[in-house]
């Protein structure tokens, strides 16, 4: 959970009630994004970590499309990879997804700079960097991601509409 860009409300990924908005002062809770529909028919069966950038797009990782967060151990076992990253962008209510196939996303952080984020696939024992390039056409961003091993990285680059 982080505090919203003006310090009032918590946004919070909740593994059962998706991204949701906390006042602590009244107590009220509101849903930004409930686990279903989800994004594309896959539901965010389990909403793991969240980071807000400086325009109040939040950040998040989901683990699973498929376990719950007390099915856990079985996303391991089974080696499943449905994890992703995405964007919510509050102002708008659009939603966009920037990484998928990992293996239980549980993590996200903004760079200080603000040109990158790292994505933490536990599952995987690695940490995925994701990178905004440049514009490869009017309507695509190019995108870097790294998968971070030890002191190497090993890029690949993706175009995404935007």
């Amino acid at each position: 959970m982080r505090f919203d860009r003006n310090g009032t409300n918590l946004i919070v990924a909740d593994a059962f009630f998706g991204l949701l908005e906390v006042n602590p002062e009244t107590k009220a809770v509101k849903t930004l994004l409930p686990p279903t529909p989800g994004f594309n028919g896959k539901p965010f069966r389990f909403a793991n970590h969240l980071d807000i950038d400086e325009d109040g797009t939040i950040y998040f990782t989901h683990s699973s499309t498929k376990w719950q967060r007390h099915q856990a151990p079985y996303s391991f076992f089974e080696g499943d990879k449905t994890g992703r990253l995405m964007a919510y962008h509050p102002k708008t209510e659009k939603m966009e997804l920037l990484m998928d196939g990992l293996y239980f996303a549980n993590g996200v952080q903004i760079s200080p700079e603000g040109d990158h984020l790292l994505v933490v696939e536990y599952a995987a024992s690695r940490i995925m960097k994701y990178v905004y390039e440049e514009f490869c056409s009017l309507s695509h961003l190019l995108v870097r991601t790294y998968t971070m091993i030890g002191q190497f990285s090993m890029p690949t680059y993706h175009c995404i509409t935007c």
